[in-house]
Parts: structure tokens; sequence; C-alpha cells
């Protein structure tokens, strides 16, 4: 997990990104996130999730990207977005056709990972202290795990796929021995797994790639900035898994952010966005949704003695369930409402008129105070390292105002010299 955020007002955007990166089991705090995708227009684009697409380095894959563009612009910052998910999909110069075969593999795999994981939960659940498992509770297990992560491929949307029943057929070809591999480290834990209950898990790992559901894996890519003809910057952001076997596997979990006369502000967190969200609403995430909660199980748990009796009648029961639903509703509408109005409005309208420098100093505080919270909690401390902070203006273009290097620049006037030269030839 890392931490991004990217600031929107009318003039400018600002990109700030840490330096974490988990690979292996270690987390390293010395990778670059943040970059200017095109030499000659004011278009950024920001990294996160994992370090690599299919197999090559996302630095790598970005700059072979912009050396490819030239000096090719578009009207609107939707062509850049557009156009970088079609080099992930066609270009055969940095991926070749096994390492996409291979990146499907590899997605299988991080699947059964988090599924044997929650299997082994659903077994601590059925057990008390240092019991061991027998069969049945075993099973019960496994079957409770299938049916949670069936619920949770079902209800995401399909992969658009042209000619879908071929291609499902040659993924299913490739992931197949995976599959298989997985399956029998899964029956090294639950003894004698049933050929039923084996079946439904090898179309789970076959639905889990054909549809927009996240089992990890993949990469995030935000891209901000102006097109040719846009007057306030724009963002467009979409997370890829892979694309093989005319499987194109992206997601777009947050929806287009474009800066307008009404909407004049944006503050927009990737990866891990807790923070930033308690930060804007005055309130950590995982409070809301135990506060709207709570009146409907407190109803249900005090039925008997709101209604004066252990067997009250069907039509005063329902009343207070329907009671305990209608509070639930009314309280979730005042929270928000609450938060928007007392705590997002004020901020977002200071946001708005913020100067550039001012961008760049909240959109790194935003990204170093996540880093603290981890360091100061019991979770891994997977946001950290320098932030790079990017501003990019109609105006001006695209600006460091901060930006690590794996090196001196002072010691490598040779490397200094290239590095304009082909600014200057572009």
């Amino acid at each position: 997990m890392t931490s991004e955020v990217a600031v929107l007002t009318k003039q400018a955007v600002a990109l700030a990104a840490d330096s974490a990166v988990t690979s292996g089991g270690k987390i390293f705090n010395t990778v670059n996130k943040v970059f200017a995708l095109s030499r000659c227009q004011p278009v950024g684009i920001m990294a996160y999730g994992s370090a690599d697409v299919m197999g090559v380095p996302v630095e790598t894959v970005i700059k072979e990207f912009r050396r490819q563009q030239g000096h090719e612009s578009f009207e609107h910052l939707e062509g850049y977005a557009t156009r970088f998910e079609e080099f992930l999909a066609e270009d055969s110069s940095l991926f070749t056709a096994e390492a996409r075969r291979g990146r499907l593999c590899a997605l299988t795999e991080t699947f059964m990972d988090e599924f044997q994981d929650r299997a082994a939960q659903k077994v601590q659940q059925r057990i008390r202290g240092g019991q061991k498992p027998n069969r049945t509770t075993a099973r019960a297990a496994l079957s409770d795990a299938i049916a949670e992560f069936t619920e949770r491929t079902r209800s995401a949307k399909r992969i658009p796929i042209p000619n879908a029943t071929s291609v499902r057929a040659a993924v299913a070809a490739e992931v197949t021995k995976t599959v298989d591999i997985q399956i029998a480290g899964l029956e090294q834990l639950w003894p004698f797994v049933p050929l039923t209950m084996q079946q439904r898990i090898r179309r789970l790992a076959l639905d889990q790639l054909l549809r927009e559901v996240d089992f990890g894996g993949q990469t995030g890519f935000a891209i901000a900035g102006f097109g040719t003809t846009d007057v306030f910057p724009r963002l467009r952001a979409f997370e890829f898994y892979c694309s093989a076997l005319s499987l194109h596997k992206v997601t777009k979990p947050y929806s287009e952010m474009d800066i307008t006369d009404q909407v004049t502000s944006r503050v927009v967190a990737f990866a891990q966005g807790d923070v930033v969200t308690t930060f804007m609403e005055g309130i950590d995430p995982r409070y809301k949704p135990f506060l709207e909660n709570f009146p409907a199980t407190f109803f249900d748990q005090q039925e008997a003695s709101l209604l004066g009796g252990a067997n009250p009648k069907p039509q005063e029961a329902a009343a207070v369930k329907s009671a305990g639903l209608e509070f639930q509703k009314a309280l979730r509408k005042e929270l928000q409402d609450f938060a928007e109005q007392r705590f997002v409005q004020p901020t977002m309208e200071v946001v708005a008129v913020m100067p550039k420098e001012e961008l760049a100093v909240l959109a790194e505080a935003l990204v170093n105070l996540t880093g603290l919270k981890r360091k100061a909690s019991n979770y891994r401390e997977t946001v950290g390292g320098p932030t790079d902070v990017a501003v990019i203006s109609k105006g001006d273009g695209f600006v460091w105002v901060k930006r690590k290097h794996y090196f001196d620049p002072r010691l490598n006037p040779d490397f200094m010299a290239r590095y304009f030269q082909e600014q200057d030839n572009e």
C-alpha cells in the first residue's frame, strides 16, 4: 500500500506521492511514482499500487510511453488517459505475449492466496482455544469462504470482451495448471476437499479474472493536467490488472474529476485514503458505518424491552424494526450533511483560492500525515520515504517542487546535459 494525493483547483493541479513500495515482503522507500507524461504538454501521471506492469517496472513503462508519444497532443486530458491505456494493451516492445500470459497466472495466484487466508480465518471463527478443526468444521469453513467469494465476484461487473466465450476458454486453458497447483496446496490444509468444492474454486479463480473485482495485484494510474483546449485541469484514473489473450482488465473506481465553474476544487487520495478522508470530513471513515448501523442493531436487541414482553405482537415487532431502519436512514443523512457543511465545504472553499505554492504544501502534508499515522499505529509502515511533489498549470506546464534523485546531480553533469538536450530536441 502507498499514499498518493492530487489537489485540483482552477489554476493548477498538485500531485504528491510517497516513495514506499512493498516487494517480496520488504518495504523500500526509494521508488519514483510521479512523472511528466509529456515533456512538451502540461500533463503528469502518478502511479500507485504494484510497482510493475506485467513484469516491467512502472518507471520504464511510463518513460517508454513518453518517448513514443513525442510531440503528440490531445485537445482534452481524456485523450492522454485513453492513449496510455491503449499502449498497455497493444505495445509489444515492452510486454511480450509470454509476459502477458504470465500476468494472468500471477493474478490467479494472488486470488488463491487471499482465498486460502480467508478460509483459514473462517476455521478460526468456528473453533475455540487450541482445538484442532475436524473434517466437518474445516469443510464448513471452506464452504463459507467459497460462498463469500462467490457473492463478491458475482456482484462485480463483467469485463466487456468481444467473443467472450472463446476468450474465456483461452484464459481458462492458460491458468488451469496454476489453479491445480494451488488447489493441491489447499488440500494439504483441508484434506479430502470434495470435488464439487474444487470445481467451484476453479470457477471462481476464472470468474475473478473476467470481472471488475479486486483481489490485488493491480497498478493504479492517475493522469492529470490540461489538454490543449482545456481551460481548467482534469484528472482521469484507472487501475490496470492485465491485458492478455484479448482480455483487457481495467477498473475505474474513481469518477471523472474535472474542475469547472461549479466545481472549483478537488482533493483526491489514492491507495490509502483514510487519513485524507478524516482530514476532509472530520471523522475517521471507520466510524461512519458503525454509527449508521448502530440504531437498527440497537432496536433489534431491545425489541422485547421496548414492547414490554418476550412475545410481542407481529405488527408491533414490525413497527419497532421499521422505526430502527428509519432512524438509521435519517442518521446516515444527518451525518453526511453535517460533515459536508461543517468540514468539507469550508475546506474546499479555502483550497479553491490557494496559490500554486500552497497547493503543493497541502498535497505533500496530506501524504506525510498518512505516513505519520502509520508510524504511530500498529499498522505496517507502508507509507514513507521522501515525498515527491509536482505542480501542473496551463501556463508553466509540469514543474517539480520536490523531487528525489538516486544520485547526486552535481556528480553527473553528463546525465543532466543529456536530459536537457532531449528536452530541447522535443
